[in-house]
């Protein structure tokens, strides 16, 4: 169920968003590695991530630097207790300093959150929020760090809420 959802958002994301604007910046993937459950009060487990940021976008800037446009991604996690989550959703990049080497990235969307032997989010389907903060160490790429928050905004019969603190590195792929 979880890798059909993505599917499903990584098709609709590709069919719809080429029509919507031209790409204004490379498509990206983001590997992520960190703290799951940073200040839950229980045990904390390693996690990792992958997430596809598309370089189309709905209000793309075509300028350089600040606001990049809403662009689509699509992404997946795993835990150390066997946790995943599936997702899709919109990041806002904003870029700055000298020669837009910093990118700050708001990010929100939905997806399907697996338990396994780990903590109950209460529901299936969760939202995710994230704020990333990323430098340009390489003309392809981008070291940073983030924090993500998992919530069912209290619409489950439980709401822990999930932190994770990452570390993340981008590698774009320019024309895609």
């Amino acid at each position: 169920m979880l890798l059909r959802f993505l599917a499903v958002a990584a098709v609709l994301a590709g069919i719809v968003l080429p029509r919507v604007s031209h790409a204004a910046d490379p498509a990206a993937v983001i590997l992520n590695a960190g703290v799951f459950d940073l200040v839950g009060h229980r045990t904390q487990y390693v996690e990792g991530r992958i997430e596809y940021r598309f370089g189309h976008g709905l209000f793309d800037n075509e300028g350089d630097g600040g606001f990049r446009g809403l662009k689509p991604l699509v992404g997946f996690m795993i835990n150390g207790k066997g946790a995943n989550y599936a997702y899709a959703g919109l990041a806002a990049p904003i870029q700055f300093g000298a020669d837009n080497a910093w990118e700050f990235t708001p990010a929100a969307g939905m997806g399907a959150y697996h338990k396994a032997k780990g903590i109950d989010p209460g529901q299936v389907f969760e939202f995710h929020l994230a704020l990333g903060l990323s430098y340009r160490v390489m003309p392809n790429a981008r070291l940073g760090v983030a924090i993500d928050h998992i919530s069912n905004a209290g619409t489950g019969r439980v709401n822990p809420g999930i932190n994770s603190a990452l570390v993340t590195w981008a590698f774009t792929f320019p024309g895609l």
